[in-house]
C-alpha cells in the first residue's frame, strides 16, 4: 500500500518497478535453485540449505563496503552494475549447471575449472 502522491516524483515510479522487477527474478532464483538441488540432485532440505548459504554471506559484506562506490559512482550505476552481475550468473548457471555439474563447478561460480565440475 503506497500513497498515490509519492508516483508524482519522477524517480519514484521506474525505481519502484525496477525494485519489483529485481525482487521477483530474485524470488523466481532462488525458487529454482531449491528446487534443482532437491528435484535433479535430491538433496535433502538440511543439504539444500546449507548449499544456499555461502549466497547470504555476501550482501552484508557488500553493504558495509560499497558506501564510497556509490559515492563516487551513485547509486543507479551501481545498482544497474548489481543487476547484471546478478544476470551473469543466470546465464553462468545455464552453461554450467546439468545434473552431472558437481556442486563447486556447477552452483559455484568460483570454482570454474573443468576439473572441479564433479566436485
Amino acid at each position: 500500500m503506497l500513497p498515490l502522491p509519492l508516483f508524482k516524483f519522477r524517480g519514484f515510479s521506474p525505481s519502484s518497478f525496477s525494485n519489483v522487477l529485481f525482487a521477483v527474478a530474485f524470488a523466481a532464483m532462488l525458487l529454482s535453485t531449491v528446487l534443482w538441488c532437491q528435484d535433479v540432485w535430491h538433496w535433502s532440505a538440511v543439504r539444500t540449505g546449507l548449499a544456499i548459504f555461502p549466497g547470504t554471506l555476501l550482501p552484508p559484506a557488500l553493504a558495509m563496503s560499497i558506501g564510497p562506490v556509490i559515492h563516487r559512482f551513485g547509486s543507479s550505476v551501481v545498482a544497474f552494475a548489481g543487476c547484471v552481475v546478478f544476470g551473469a550468473g543466470i546465464a553462468w548457471w545455464l552453461v554450467r549447471l546439468s545434473p552431472d555439474a558437481g556442486y563447486a563447478g556447477g552452483m559455484l561460480p568460483a570454482c570454474s575449472s573443468p576439473a572441479s565440475a564433479s566436485a
